[in-house]
């Protein structure tokens, strides 16, 4: 169960990783089409933005269902309460 914990927790990290990068590189290209008027790079700017949304939307559900799976049950509250 640890193992797939932090196999699931590496995922989420290279995701956010790859997230990151795709960020760095889309304020990159924005700042450059700004700046020369590139309406062409700023559009594409725009469509990349839709990976970086997407990417997000995954990081965020497997970080819920990882807090869910790990989230001690009502009984296990109590057993942890009566052992301290």
């Amino acid at each position: 169960m640890r193992e797939e914990y932090g196999q699931q927790l590496d995922t989420i990290s290279h995701e956010l990783i790859l997230m990151s990068d795709l960020v760095g590189t889309a304020i990159s290209s924005a700042t450059q089409a700004l700046l020369s008027g590139d309406l062409g790079l700023a559009e594409n700017v725009i469509d990349a933005d839709a990976r970086i949304n997407e990417l997000n939307a995954q990081v965020e559900e497997q970080c819920f269902r990882i807090a869910a799976r790990q989230a001690p049950v009502r009984s296990e509250e109590h057993t942890s309460e009566l052992q301290s």
